[in-house]
């Protein structure tokens, strides 16, 4: 009987993933690097489908949209975990961010 129990408090799916990322303090340097190159490549996404108006970049962030939509959700509903909706809201805040600073600086 404390096998189902242990099994049940185990985290699934994408949770089994992110978890230890999020939990040991020694991964959060990893994860750290891994949401500003995320957020790297979706600011350069953004601004290549804003300012230069390429049609793969305009095609790469209507499926971004797409899928960040469907896991939002599936999240509300239950059916997701709300820890990767999370995780999409600060990538999609660090994208945005990374191109409003990409044309402050002048980069762009």
């Amino acid at each position: 009987m404390d096998d189902d129990h242990e099994k049940e408090a185990e985290p699934g799916g994408i949770d089994r993933w992110i978890l230890p990322f999020v939990q040991d303090s020694s991964l959060w340097p990893v994860s750290t690097v891994m949401v500003l190159c995320l957020s790297t490549v979706g600011a350069a996404v953004l601004l290549a489908a804003w300012i230069g108006r390429d049609l793969f970049a305009i095609a790469a962030l209507v499926v971004m949209i797409g899928v960040s939509g469907d896991i939002a959700l599936r999240a509300r509903r239950g059916e997701q975990s709300l820890m990767l909706a999370w995780g999409i809201l600060v990538l999609w805040v660090g994208s945005f961010a990374g191109a409003v600073i990409g044309i402050a600086a002048g980069i762009v």
